[in-house]
């Protein structure tokens, strides 16, 4: 997962008129359990599904792009709310999630701010049937 994090707000040495965007990469790892409405073994040509759950995101790098401070240190973690519906036509699918960020994205020690971090997911694909 990359992702970009506009900071607004100045803290120690920062400029108070300046923005500052956070690039990130992360391994997301997410948890979800779900309700189909129409059950799969009956084959429906369309399908609504809700899900929820927990997601446990590890920064692998992260940069201060327009600051120029490489390497920022985000902290070890941060864990986040899973909520989302999805749609299956056919062999189709498409879903989308929101994830409430629950912990901070910075450890306390190098930032004076809390930050966490919310995603809009929106990923759509085709289901392949393997022979068994």
């Amino acid at each position: 997962m990359k992702s970009r994090i506009l900071l607004s707000k100045p803290t120690t040495g920062w400029s108070p008129t300046q923005t500052n965007t956070l690039e990130t990469t992360a391994l997301r790892v997410p948890v979800v359990v779900g309700y189909r409405f129409s059950d799969p073994s009956d084959k429906p040509k369309l399908n609504f599904r809700l899900f929820g759950g927990m997601a446990a995101n590890f920064p692998l790098s992260s940069a201060f792009v327009d600051y120029g401070r490489e390497n920022t240190q985000v902290g070890k973690g941060s864990l986040a709310v899973i909520a989302g519906a999805g749609l299956d036509i056919g062999i189709f699918f498409m879903d989308l999630s929101y994830d409430f960020g629950i912990t901070d994205v910075f450890d306390e020690q190098e930032f004076d701010l809390s930050a966490k971090s919310d995603l809009i997911q929106l990923n759509a694909g085709v289901r392949l049937k393997f022979a068994k």
